[in-house]
């Protein structure tokens, strides 16, 4: 995805082409876009054409009903809330990265969704690599189901029960040129000693999931490639699934997707999280962190800046948080409390 600034370059050179008299049809699920530089606006929805307004008799929650087929607010949302005595299914301790990443504490319950917040460098991505394996660490002690376990890779990661949704579908998440279902399936010949590739029961388990998550394709043969960005994220999300895991870890799960599919990405959290499993997830939008993290973790130039729970959350508090340059800080603020490590 492009940063801000080749946005605006972008939008810049579009403008001018505009001024030329040149006609341009301009696609993009970014609807601030959509509103800066359109004209007109038309919302296709399951291959039809659903709306064509002119930008001035549209808005951005219109545009929103439009997509989603029904009215839809991040901000109505309230996270999932793990039951009180739930067990700790992941806990961190003193977890520091070369690179100076670091130190991370905190405690993943069963059912509990831990939002991690922070700016561009913050060290979120880190995090979950260090989590996973991808990332060496000098120090510090990760327990999984109460056994000091942190693995050495994402293959050992996914066989001690944790999905890996990785940031950058394209360059890290799916492989382009094999079909919906080997897609999925990699998970089972990487995760099981025993694996299912090339067996029917490999296909029958891949079209469960593949079906489970609504994913809209022309079939499991289709190449993941031609899928769009949100199906392509079901497609690893299922591939994640499919290993039986107890933690998910979800870097950006909704970075590029459009509005209905980004609802049904949420709904599918909720459901993962009232199941049981513990959810790790990254996100840079702070109304996604507040409607769908029950715990939230805000990173500050690679260092723990806060854990709170999202009891009464704002804004204000985690831009503050991210902005920090000081040590971890846990202080109670008006109406919430610090998750502190146990």
């Amino acid at each position: 995805s492009l940063t801000t600034h080749e946005v605006a370059a972008l939008l810049r050179v579009v403008r001018e082409f505009r001024g030329r008299g040149v006609s341009l049809v301009f696609i993009s699920h970014r609807l601030e876009e959509a509103l800066a530089i359109a004209d007109r606006a038309a919302v296709l929805r399951d291959g039809r054409l659903v709306s064509d307004r002119p930008i001035a008799d549209t808005n951005r929650q219109r545009l929103i009903e439009d997509m989603a087929g029904r009215a839809f607010s991040v901000t109505e949302r309230r996270p999932v809330q793990p039951r009180p005595q739930s067990p700790a299914v992941m806990s961190v301790r003193e977890l520091i990265a070369p690179g100076g990443f670091g130190p991370f504490s905190f405690e993943l319950k069963e059912g509990e969704v831990l939002g991690v917040f922070g700016l561009v460098s913050s060290g979120r991505t880190e995090l979950l690599e260090m989590l996973c394996g991808v990332r060496r660490c000098v120090a510090g002690t990760v327990t999984l189901f109460d056994r000091k376990d942190r693995p050495a890779s994402p293959v050992q990661a996914w066989r001690r029960g944790i999905g890996i949704l990785p940031e950058g579908r394209k360059q890290n998440g799916i492989f382009p040129k094999l079909s919906v279902e080997e897609n999925i399936s990699v998970s089972f010949r990487n995760a099981r000693r025993q694996p299912l590739a090339g067996t029917r029961a490999e296909r029958q388990e891949a079209r469960r999931f593949f079906e489970r998550l609504g994913i809209r394709a022309a079939g499991l043969d289709q190449e993941i490639v031609y899928l769009s960005g949100g199906n392509q994220q079901k497609a690893i999300l299922a591939r994640c699934l499919a290993v039986g895991p107890r933690v998910l870890l979800l870097d950006e799960p909704t970075n590029g997707v459009d509005v209905r599919t980004k609802g049904e990405l949420y709904r599918m959290i909720d459901d993962l999280a009232g199941q049981g499993i513990g959810i790790v997830m990254v996100s840079s939008e702070i109304p996604e962190i507040l409607a769908v993290a029950s715990t939230v973790l805000v990173l500050a130039r690679g260092k723990q800046a806060l854990v709170v729970r999202n009891d009464d959350l704002d804004d204000r508090t985690l831009l503050e948080a991210a902005f920090a340059s000081h040590e971890p800080d846990h202080r109670h603020g008006p109406g919430r409390a610090a998750a502190k490590p146990q």
